[in-house]
């Protein structure tokens, strides 16, 4: 972290206006103002990350079980935080999960002294963008009002056909559990999140991969279908959790294939 003063860089202009005229922003303007209005004099603080790869939305779902282990390890990560710092992130939408290629076989979890792990299929997700997270530490909690936030986004969604799809509806269902008290721990947030995640996942694989949808696919797709199977179960059954750490242990790691107990 860095704080500057000097006119901002012509390739991170570049960038900025890439950003907002691409065609999934010209959706949602960018609200920011044109950083090469600022004076000579203007500060400013600089992040630098990791590279954690691409958001989900960049069309990675070519495989079945990759959806799978996607929202397995989506799922674990947000049960081991839960179990650790009461946490909820309450932004979950395609964009703040980001994947990237790995060698790494399987993944290993541990909540409560139990291990468990799940296999990759040579994908890692990374979960980005906690702005409007909650979470317990050192007897604090750290969270913000998002009635406005709500409010907003409830003032600009466009109407949807399944309001899973469309992540600025979850904005609206958490507030309808939170009551203007987003202080309390409600991990109910995350399942919500959670069911925004798989319905989109569900959704571009058989929407890409037609054959999926038969009632008997080819051959050379049967392993896929198993796979295809396993998320709608799991779709069917998300909103009958309380957290994520709850759908955890007694959905995801139930007849998941690609998922291990460690005894």
């Amino acid at each position: 972290i860095n704080l500057v003063r000097d006119r901002f860089p012509e390739i991170l202009m570049k960038a900025w206006w890439d950003y907002k005229n691409s065609s999934d922003r010209l959706k949602d303007p960018a609200e920011h103002p044109q950083p090469d209005q600022y004076p000579e004099q203007q500060l400013f603080l600089t992040i630098e990350s990791s590279y954690c790869g691409e958001p989900l939305t960049r069309n990675i779902l070519q495989n079945a079980w990759l959806g799978v282990s996607i929202m397995s390890q989506i799922v674990s990560t947000l049960a081991v935080a839960e179990a650790a710092y009461n946490f909820e992130h309450r932004d979950l939408h395609l964009e703040n999960i980001l994947v990237q290629n790995t060698k790494a076989v399987s993944l290993k979890y541990t909540i409560h002294n139990k291990h468990f792990s799940v296999q990759t299929i040579g994908y890692q997700i990374f979960i980005i963008d906690f702005t409007l997270s909650r979470i317990y530490n050192d007897k604090n909690v750290y969270c913000i009002d998002l009635d406005e936030i709500v409010r907003k986004n409830c003032e600009t969604k466009e109407p949807f056909n399944n309001i899973w799809f469309d992540h600025m509806n979850m904005y609206k269902i958490m507030a309808e559990y939170s009551k203007s008290q987003w202080h309390k721990y409600m991990p109910v947030t995350n399942i919500i999140w959670l069911k925004h995640v798989n319905e989109n996942i569900l959704n571009y694989l058989e929407k890409n991969n037609p054959h999926l949808t038969k009632l008997v696919p080819p051959p050379e797709e049967q392993d896929q279908m198993k796979a295809i199977r396993l998320l709608r179960k799991w779709n069917d059954h998300i909103l009958e959790h309380k957290s994520a750490l709850d759908l955890l242990q007694n959905l995801i790691l139930q007849d998941n294939p690609i998922t291990f107990v460690h005894q």
